[in-house]
């Protein structure tokens, strides 16, 4: 093949560029002295070799190339947080978020229709590339659970993605013309694979297991003896069940998660939420969610990891400090709080929302918690100003957790 090719480009007066010209072995190598040469030069010998940018290995693992994408990933966040830090909070989660999908994502997911990881840490450690940057754009803490960050940012996993990428290419394939060389290998795979129930190609083992996820199982099945899913506009919704997939798993992850116990009432699927587009007041929507997320540092937060600490409020001394505790019904918060229960009930009476004030104020400590930081204060009131209304709240709730989070720290500090 090598002589061939040397002299294809002999004929028609080419030249290689031998410096990136590799042999890449597939397996175990027969004849450890042999020497390889593309006319009257050698041409050295590789473990990896990057072709359309995919690193193909010599055991033929996607892991090197996986390295390789995760390494490129880091660079690219790196890139994006000194963009994102010179708008100095301005439009942030706007501008991060719009980095992440147009530059990050794009690279990082490239050809993953393709390349598979083989094992649950590479899928963990390609992930940790988008919690990285979901926490530096909202300047959230470690600890923030992921279904709170993906929840109100509106993001969807890397592996869900990829995933509908793969099922995507899959159903491609499939439909190709039988002289196609994606088409002929992809018959040869399937040939090979008897036993469904044993698939030893990691393509299709990742397929069959995306497909049977939709309740897809007769696709691969059926491809095997030449006959057509019984389902065939499954290619053109496959994408929308990965996801709605997702929705259900995000569900059952905020479910889980004792933290979030709160959350749940206020958010019922992944979408990015408006207050954090806010463009001048990243503080207030960064300390919004970190209250709907429960991630904001207070004292039954601490507790669980200070042994001494009983989580009751240092600055009034009457109950847990929790954030429904923080908002409102600390005393020592009070002149704060009323007067921005003031300024809430002259703005809402202002928009005819007097029903919505009387609502609020009388409400218990859960009704006050989902109108003041959900969007529950819409579904009372007319299709023209809810969102008005919901962004009155936001003022509120924005204004107040500022003031009353200055307060607290100022108050704890003169104690200490």
């Amino acid at each position: 093949m090598l002589n061939i090719a040397a002299e294809f480009a002999n004929d028609w007066k080419l030249s290689f560029n031998h410096d990136k010209s590799n042999i890449l072995i597939a397996g175990q190598r027969i004849d450890n002295s042999k020497l390889w040469k593309l006319g009257d030069k050698c041409i050295s010998e590789v473990d990896s070799y990057k072709y359309l940018g995919v690193n193909i290995s010599r055991n033929i693992s996607d892991h090197h190339h996986i390295q390789e994408v995760i390494k490129k990933g880091n660079r690219l966040i790196a890139y994006i947080k000194s963009v994102i830090n010179n708008f100095d909070n301005f439009n942030r989660v706007y501008y991060g978020d719009i980095l992440w999908r147009t530059i990050a994502l794009p690279s990082i997911n490239y050809a993953s229709a393709v390349w598979i990881p083989s094992s649950q840490a590479d899928i963990d450690k390609i992930e940790n590339l988008q919690l990285q940057m979901a926490r530096h754009i909202l300047k959230a803490p470690r600890n923030t659970p992921r279904a709170a960050l993906y929840g109100d940012l509106g993001w969807v996993p890397i592996s869900t993605m990829q995933n509908s990428f793969r099922a995507k290419y899959f159903a491609r394939v499939i439909e190709m013309e039988h002289h196609r060389w994606p088409k002929l290998l992809l018959n040869t795979m399937i040939s090979l694979d008897i036993e469904p129930s044993k698939l030893r190609y990691k393509f299709l083992n990742c397929v069959q297991n995306i497909l049977s996820k939709c309740d897809l199982n007769d696709v691969i099945d059926r491809a095997k003896v030449g006959i057509a899913s019984s389902n065939p506009q499954w290619a053109k919704s496959i994408k929308g069940t990965i996801y709605n997939i997702f929705n259900n798993e995000w569900k059952d992850d905020v479910k889980s998660k004792s933290s979030l116990i709160d959350y749940l009432t206020i958010k019922n699927a992944p979408c990015m939420e408006t207050y954090l587009l806010d463009e001048i007041d990243f503080h207030g929507a960064c300390l919004k969610f970190k209250i709907r997320s429960n991630t904001l540092p207070l004292e039954r937060k601490i507790s669980r990891w200070t042994p001494d600490n009983d989580g009751i409020c240092k600055l009034c001394n009457i109950g847990v400090e929790d954030v429904k505790h923080f908002l409102f019904t600390c005393y020592a918060l009070n002149n704060i709080r009323v007067d921005e229960y003031c300024k809430l009930e002259n703005e809402l009476i202002n928009l005819n929302g007097l029903d919505i004030w009387e609502l609020f104020i009388s409400g218990n400590l859960d009704v006050k918690f989902n109108l003041a930081l959900g969007s529950t204060a819409t579904t009372f009131c007319n299709i023209t100003n809810a969102d008005d209304i919901y962004e009155i709240f936001d003022k509120f709730c924005k204004s107040f957790a500022k003031r009353a989070w200055k307060a607290r720290s100022e108050l704890k500090s003169t104690d200490n």
